[in-house]
């Protein structure tokens, strides 16, 4: 009789490790998936882009089609939206980020300068960012680009002249190896050896400061009307498609 009741007392001990053993796993299952779960809300979805075309004919002939895809303007500190939305279309290149624009920092103010003009210059507590990617094709009836035979277009998303921008835009386009910096706006000089070029990325940001005044920001209100133009720089009397972009609420 003792024999058979440590027999089963034996049985019962394995029957209850082997559920708790079970039990632990599916903990684990569970923690898991919630770890995973967690890291994908980190992350963030991508936000969605808005797509603007210009078509031209440059002097020579050369008829283009340019593509411009943009996102909605994206808080810096909105960082799991901001690189969800940048690694969509851009995953190998670094998003600059306040420290790595190549600012100067003159007591509260961040500055950029080019060609020794101040281009930048702005209080910043945040940076808006809209982020993009350019693609050119030439769709001249009869005539290829090669390597014999090569496209020069000149694109550029400018701002208005007309409008006060106070200092606080920049961007930043990426061209292979190429990184240009411009307060100016994205300013592409394409060599075209096939007829599509790109699409390759791009950023523009602005710059956002918070106050008493303002707790939203002094850009929050102004960011949506900022006019920029995607157009060419072939002849003077140049086409121009208008871009307003929205934030992303």
């Amino acid at each position: 009789m003792k024999k058979l009741l440590s027999c089963l007392i034996a049985l019962v001990l394995l029957l209850t490790g082997c559920e708790l053993e079970e039990y632990k796993e599916k903990a684990e299952t569970i923690l898991q998936e919630e770890k995973a779960a967690a890291n994908d809300a980190d992350m963030g979805v991508p936000a969605s882009f808005t797509e603007y075309q210009l078509k031209y004919t440059d002097p020579e002939g050369y008829s283009y089609v340019v593509t411009c895809q943009i996102s909605p303007w994206i808080l810096q500190s909105n960082s799991g939206v901001l690189n969800a939305t940048w690694n969509s279309i851009a995953k190998d290149k670094e998003l600059p980020t306040i420290n790595t624009w190549g600012f100067m920092k003159t007591g509260a103010y961040y500055t950029y300068k080019e060609n020794y003009f101040e281009t930048f210059n702005a209080k910043i507590d945040d940076m808006y960012y809209a982020v993009g990617t350019l693609k050119i094709e030439n769709v001249t009836e009869g005539y290829h680009f090669d390597s014999d035979r090569v496209g020069y277009p000149k694109i550029q998303i400018s701002k208005d002249l007309l409008v006060n921008y106070e200092s606080k835009l920049i961007t930043r386009y990426y061209a292979g190896n190429e990184v240009r910096t411009s307060g100016f706006g994205v300013i592409v000089n394409a060599k075209m050896t096939s007829d599509t070029w790109g699409p390759l990325p791009f950023v523009i940001a602005f710059a956002e400061h918070y106050t008493p005044n303002e707790p939203n920001g002094e850009s929050y209100d102004r960011v949506e009307k900022l006019p920029l133009y995607l157009s060419h720089t072939e002849v003077s009397n140049r086409d121009s498609v208008q871009i307003y972009i929205k934030r992303n609420e």
